[in-house]
């Protein structure tokens, strides 16, 4: 995984369709359009290695992640 090729850009369109989970709406809070959300999650996800969200039909959850080994305070889980 090369972390160096995630720009903030990305990070922080993520952080906006985490919160809604729902690229329209997500897209528009953002005012960018929803196929140009998509790319961006969709190369974050490449980036990363993995998906950012699993979905279930309509539905969509993001994607439980591995706690760093020793951290309880700052990673929920």
């Amino acid at each position: 995984m090369d972390l160096g090729r995630l720009s903030t850009d990305a990070l922080a369109s993520f952080a906006v369709f985490a919160d809604h989970l729902n690229f329209t709406r997500a897209a528009e809070e953002l005012h960018i359009s929803q196929p140009a959300l998509h790319v961006k999650v969709r190369k974050l996800a490449d980036t990363l290695g993995r998906p950012p969200c699993s979905s279930a039909g309509v539905s969509r959850r993001r994607s439980p992640r591995p706690r760093p080994r020793g951290c309880t305070r700052c990673c929920p889980g």
